[in-house]
């Protein structure tokens, strides 16, 4: 009977345990699962993920730092997405830029080569 006991009071605990690390999450908890979030990139989820830490933790120095410094990578990224966009969109303005001028050289090439014909 003791063992049946010891049993139930084991899973008892466990059960507690498993509810209490289940809703008080640690900041680094809702940062990694953020990050997770973010490799799928499902940037969304990560900063729902972050938010929803911040609420849980409020006023707490490592949950913000945390938080901080995600939304830093996270700004980072787009900027540098947003230096690649403009870099390629300058490429393309360039190549077409390159590909009008060699037409216009090539049409000036042919109506003076029209115009020493015509000369001759």
């Amino acid at each position: 009977m003791n063992a049946l006991k010891t049993i139930f009071f084991a899973i008892s605990v466990l059960q507690l345990a498993t509810c209490f690390s289940q809703t008080n999450k640690l900041p680094i908890d809702y940062f990694n699962e953020a990050a997770q979030y973010y490799i799928s990139d499902d940037k969304l989820n990560a900063i729902k993920t972050l938010n929803k830490g911040l609420k849980e933790h409020e006023n707490n120095e490592e949950m913000e730092r945390l938080a901080e410094e995600f939304f830093k990578k996270l700004d980072e990224q787009q900027q540098k997405q947003k230096k690649q966009q403009q870099k390629q969109k300058q490429e393309q303005k360039n190549k077409e830029q390159k590909n009008k001028d060699k037409e216009n050289k090539d049409q000036q090439n042919k109506d003076q080569q029209n115009k020493d014909q015509q000369n001759k």
